[in-house]
């Protein structure tokens, strides 16, 4: 699942075709595939929002980065041990959902307010 390149018009949409759920409509940018595994669709362009900023530093570093005023919104994300990161470009019937492969949450560089990710 590496690499990929999706075509859908929702969250919904990419979830049904790559997983097989069967949603009518899929708001989170977030879907827990399993206990440890988390697939995030997200916008890895360096704009702020809700607060955080999401950042491709290179081909297998991937860096979230809260600047809110409170206290992060989902601080317990950083339990799941592995994301399959997918970056979502453009938007309406024009979206593209770029799979870019699974990272594992590095616990040993990551802070409440920064996520550190490695590919894997």
């Amino acid at each position: 699942m590496d690499q990929q390149i999706i075509y859908a018009r929702t969250n919904a949409e990419f979830l049904n075709k790559v997983f097989g759920t069967n949603y009518s409509q899929w708001m989170r940018g977030r879907w827990y595939k399993d206990y440890d595994t988390m697939v995030w669709m997200i916008r890895l362009d360096g704009v702020e929002r809700q607060g955080w900023i999401n950042k491709r530093i290179n081909d297998t570093i991937i860096v979230e980065k809260f600047i809110g005023r409170q206290a992060p919104s989902y601080t317990g994300e950083r339990e799941r041990k592995y994301r399959i990161v997918v970056n979502v470009i453009g938007d309406g019937s024009n979206r593209k959902y770029h799979i870019l492969g699974t990272y594992r949450f590095r616990f040993d560089l990551s802070t409440p307010k920064e996520h550190v990710l490695e590919k894997i």
